[in-house]
């Protein structure tokens, strides 16, 4: 059973929204800056907000021209999985 511990898309969502800085206070302090390329893919207006795995611990969003990097598992989580409706950090038992 997967238990969640961040909704990734209610993340990006606030911080597009909320902030000019996609640095904010508890589990998205200090998110590390990926590049305008993850994965093949470009962050630009037409997805702003959006999120993805970058790796198999990376969670990343797109904001202001740039993928921002979050580690899972400094959320206490093991990986990130993406379901095709939601990118979330989980730990799998």
């Amino acid at each position: 059973m997967l238990e969640r511990i961040l909704g990734c898309l209610v993340l990006a969502g606030a911080l597009a929204a909320c902030s000019s800085d996609p640095v904010t206070t508890g589990s998205t302090a200090n998110p590390i800056d990926e590049g305008t390329t993850v994965n093949g893919v470009a962050c630009d207006s037409s997805i702003e907000g959006q999120s993805q795995c970058g790796d198999g611990t990376t969670m990343v969003y797109c904001s202001q021209g740039e993928w921002w990097g979050i580690d899972c598992t400094t959320e206490g989580a093991q990986e990130c999985i993406d379901d095709g409706t939601l990118v979330d950090c989980v730990i799998t038992s």
